[in-house]
């Protein structure tokens, strides 16, 4: 039975080696899986970076926005008085050209005007 012995152990060394070699493929794909998710991790840390960052400038930009809505309020409030203010003075001028017109007719008619 000498012969059954060494066709078996041909078996074996070829289903070894066999082995062999898909060990070395499969380790073949695992670095490059390794360096493929070394890539994407850099790519998700870089992208994580820019989310961090544009995250920030979204807060520094509300924050300034919202100043600014502060500021243009009360710039706008400010306005707002001045307006109120100049439509009195308005109305103060107006009050005061009407009783010279007023004045000014009754001076033209002759008709005697006692002083304020």
């Amino acid at each position: 039975g000498g012969g059954v012995g060494a066709g078996r152990a041909a078996e074996l060394e070829a289903m070894v080696e066999a082995q062999a070699r898909q060990i070395q493929i499969l380790k073949g794909l695992s670095a490059s899986q390794a360096r493929e998710m070394d890539s994407l991790s850099a790519k998700v840390e870089v992208l994580a970076g820019q989310l961090r960052d544009e995250k920030k400038k979204g807060r520094e930009r509300a924050a300034r926005e919202k100043e600014l809505k502060g500021r243009h309020m009360s710039e706008v409030f400010a306005l707002e008085q001045r307006v109120h203010a100049q439509q009195r003075q308005v109305g103060d001028l107006t009050q005061r050209l009407e009783e010279a017109h007023v004045r000014i007719a009754e001076l033209s008619a002759g008709t005697p005007v006692p002083e304020p």
